[in-house]
């Protein structure tokens, strides 16, 4: 993989204060951290950042940061580690960067491809894909894009482990090697995971608040059954309730 270019400059405000100048800017407030090395405030192009990472190496995309510091420069390589996105736009508001050493391995998680169709499925059988990302241990620019998977034949009760993917040469996997990452399981099996889930356990409290007769509300006492103890009478002159017994003809009513 080629390092993508990406300018920034040192910010020398940090905090709110900082963040509000470089927006003003057109500009993202940015962090870079490394290992044994005081983190550096940066500020960057929203847009530049987003051509930068648009790649199919996403987030793992290694980038040749271009710092400007008062009239000097300096070049880092970097991962873009964590970010924060407007939640309707979806534009970067804030980056972190890790600076990696292009000599040292580093890790990374990487996503997995999964390819062909499962003999399984086409017998009625469902594919969970367990695990979607694996992480790797690698050189920065051995950065595999995707680990890709064949289920093509993959049966009903068939799965794949970690142990069975194959990343490139220079790239080690770093998970339990018995770890399922996709499996085709019978439709029962995956009715009854659902009914597990959906059902609530035997004797479950009834839910606060709940309306009568909702599910998870509280059963109405049954027919005939003796009032809860504390239970209030009925206010004097009240109508009887419907069904009530009435009176015996000639008798009268206990006070």
């Amino acid at each position: 993989m080629e390092a993508r270019t990406l300018n920034a400059e040192v910010r020398e405000r940090r905090g709110k204060g900082g963040a509000r100048q470089a927006r003003r800017l057109g500009l993202i407030p940015a962090v870079c951290y490394a290992r044994g090395k005081e983190s550096v405030a940066l500020c960057v192009s929203p847009h530049d950042l987003e051509k930068a990472v648009a790649t199919p190496w996403g987030m793992n995309t290694v980038l040749s940061l271009h710092v400007k510091n008062n009239g000097s420069s300096s070049t880092r390589t970097v991962l873009l580690h964590d970010f924060q996105a407007h939640p309707v736009s979806k534009e970067f508001l804030h980056a972190d960067f890790r600076e990696v050493d292009p000599t040292t391995p580093t890790r990374v998680d990487v996503a997995i491809a999964v390819v062909g169709r499962a003999v399984g499925q086409n017998e009625g059988g469902i594919l969970h894909q367990v695990v979607r990302r694996v992480p790797v241990v690698c050189l920065p620019a051995d950065i595999p894009a995707k680990i890709e998977v064949d289920i093509s034949a993959l049966g009903i009760g068939d799965g794949i482990k970690a142990e069975d993917l194959k990343p490139p040469a220079k790239v080690k996997i770093v998970m339990d090697p018995k770890q399922t990452v996709v499996h085709v399981v019978a439709p029962e099996e995956e009715k009854v995971a659902e009914a597990e889930v959906a059902a609530p356990a035997e004797g479950e409290a009834a839910v606060a608040g709940a309306v009568p007769g909702a599910p998870g509300a509280a059963p109405g006492a049954a027919p005939g059954a003796a009032p809860a103890a504390g239970a209030a009478k009925g206010a004097p002159g009240a109508a009887p309730a419907a069904g009530a017994a009435k009176p015996a003809a000639g008798g009268k009513e206990k006070k």
